[in-house]
């Protein structure tokens, strides 16, 4: 087994676009809204991407499977736990009167629905699929914002995202579920993938310091402006680490599996490591370079000159979300293998990490550059060594 030349081109080439559509859609923001807006809106995306990934308890990484049959009923299965949370939680909101929470509960039962529904086309190795949903999602919230701009209804612009998302993803849930029609849900699931709760929901949890604490954390202390130019550097910036880790993560997962169950060559699983080590090396590599010389000129053109912050953030973070391309794809190897106790640990040296350097932070009373400095160096080390735990697990193998 090697690299999958073919899905691997094919799951990047839909991630791209989706990207490219929605890089419109953040210059549309930045533009007519403006930088405040813009961090109000990374604000409460990461806040409900946060909420989605735990809200079914990470049951929905289930939907990987197999055989296509096994997957299915794992994705009926997660769509009630999700509603069962959901409704858990929208209740709450309307009994302690925090209305405005609602939207974001929304956006984030759909996302999770969504990355259930990829687990699935995934184990159908329908990358094409994917892709075009990811594209006509980002098409549908572009659309619905030249409208807004055209109306002149500078409406909130999450909202018009959540909008998008929904009716997307209710869309391809439809089309799913009606032509698999797979089995009633059973309770023997939650037992049989408990597991997923057990180990990889704690990681989670551990893990969302890494990508979520920023987004949350700098607009509590340097405020929306400042959150704003990071909101660009995020929005810009990671989007190849979250291309790579959404197409490149879920082959590499995919094909772990099948070397997992099939048992065929003892070195199968090591040969997919290696081969997708290297290309994401590579890649990790030329995101640098071409970074480092584009991201200033691009940021110009999309917005203008007195956007530079957002720049000088995008040095200071480059190396780690290098790292974090070539972590996060590789780090699918943990959950193939049934690593999840690994995986936990794993994530919980990066909280560690995490907490203490922006512990650090606050208390000295660092300044935004000096803050994500601290924040980059201390979770460097601690996904090098997350890496070089992967790397003994695949070569356990041979």
């Amino acid at each position: 087994m090697s690299l999958k030349k073919k899905d691997t081109a094919i799951s990047f080439a839909g991630v791209v676009a989706g990207q490219a559509v929605l890089f419109l859609c953040i210059a549309i923001i930045g533009r007519e809204w403006g930088s405040i807006e813009l961090g109000k809106f990374n604000f409460n995306v990461n806040i409900a991407m946060f909420i989605g990934t735990i809200m079914a308890f990470r049951y929905e990484l289930a939907c990987v499977a197999e055989t296509e049959q096994r997957s299915s009923a794992a994705l009926v299965n997660v769509c009630l736990i999700a509603l069962a949370s959901f409704s858990f939680l929208y209740l709450a909101t309307i009994l302690s009167g925090k209305d405005e929470y609602q939207i974001v509960l929304i956006f984030s039962l759909t996302f999770l629905i969504q990355q259930a529904c990829n687990h699935y086309l995934n184990s159908c190795r329908k990358y094409a699929i994917i892709g075009i949903t990811k594209v006509l999602t980002n098409i549908t919230f572009a659309s619905l914002l030249a409208m807004a701009v055209s109306l002149k209804k500078l409406e909130d612009t999450f909202v018009i995202y959540t909008i998008a998302n929904l009716i997307l993803t209710t869309t391809i849930l439809f089309i799913i579920l009606k032509n698999q029609k797979p089995k009633k849900p059973h309770i023997k699931f939650l037992f049989e993938n408990i597991s997923f709760a057990k180990y990889t929901l704690p990681a989670t949890l551990l893990n969302s310091t890494l990508l979520y604490s920023l987004p949350i954390i700098i607009p509590v202390l340097f405020g929306d402006m400042t959150a704003g130019y990071f909101a660009a550097t995020q929005r810009f910036g990671f989007f190849p680490v979250s291309l790579i880790a959404q197409s490149i993560g879920g082959i590499v997962r995919r094909e772990a599996i099948t070397a997992v169950h099939n048992d065929i060559d003892a070195k199968g699983l090591f040969l997919i490591y290696k081969s997708y080590a290297i290309l994401l090396i590579l890649l990790a590599i030329a995101y640098l370079i071409l970074g480092c010389v584009f991201f200033d000129l691009i940021l110009e053109i999309v917005f203008d000159k007195s956007w530079h912050q957002a720049t000088i953030f995008f040095y200071i973070l480059s190396p780690l979300y290098a790292l974090q391309m070539i972590y996060i794809p590789l780090s699918q190897i943990l959950l193939a293998t049934q690593n999840q106790r690994t995986d936990l640990l794993i994530q919980t040296i990066i909280f560690l990490s995490t907490v203490s350097s922006l512990t650090i932070a606050y208390t000295l009373s660092l300044s935004p550059n000096a803050t994500l400095m601290a924040y980059s160096l201390s979770n460097m080390i601690s996904l090098s060594i997350g890496l070089l735990i992967t790397l003994k697990i695949a070569k356990s193998t041979q």
